[in-house]
């Protein structure tokens, strides 16, 4: 009779034993590591991709000098990817914003709202030079340039997201954005 770690029905059924017994069996000397804490989705090269994808989309204006071509300042589609990878951001930052439009006295109180990790966060610039050295978009001077209308891998990413309806909530908060983009002066940086 087999041990009760190896028995399916039993409530202490370990499946990966049972595998590594089989393995060994096979004459296969099986090595696992040891279980380590799971990395946030932000960290996630395909997801930082994507909320880039979705950021340049929904935040980049069309090129005055060239009509294919959308661009947006570095920062502020920084902002955006850090944002969007954390929607629940949104509200903090409409009430700061609503506040700097309002009386200079609540600057104070509303500093706080600001989202200002944005700054410190490696992980949106790793993915735009990632971009970058793939040619899926370019960098001049400040600014980002999205090729919208050019077919790549990150046009298909953006129509494969839209079509299958993926990360409502990062497009969510990046459409609250686009209708309320802050400035660079607003944000600290100019």
């Amino acid at each position: 009779m087999a041990p009760e770690h190896m028995n399916p029905s039993s409530t202490n059924f370990d499946a990966i034993a049972e595998l590594m017994a089989l393995l060994r069996e096979a004459g296969l000397a099986p090595r696992v590591q040891k279980p380590r804490t799971a990395l946030p989705p932000q960290f996630d090269l395909l997801y930082g991709i994507s909320v880039a994808a979705l950021s340049l989309d929904a935040l980049s204006k069309p090129d005055r000098a060239q009509e294919e071509v959308r661009i947006i300042n570095a920062t502020l589609l920084k902002f955006g990817q850090f944002i969007a990878a954390r929607p629940q951001l949104v509200k903090e930052y409409l009430v700061w914003r609503e506040h700097q439009s309002t009386a200079p006295q609540l600057d104070l109180q509303s500093w706080p709202l600001l989202p200002r990790g944005f700054l410190t966060d490696a992980v949106p610039d790793g993915v735009i030079a990632y971009l970058i050295a793939l040619g899926e978009i370019t960098r001049k001077d400040k600014n980002v340039r999205f090729f919208p209308h050019r077919k790549s891998r990150l046009t298909e990413l953006l129509k494969t997201i839209h079509f299958a309806d993926m990360f409502r909530r990062e497009r969510s908060a990046l459409s609250a954005l686009a209708i309320n983009m802050p400035t660079l002066t607003s944000l600290g940086v100019q």
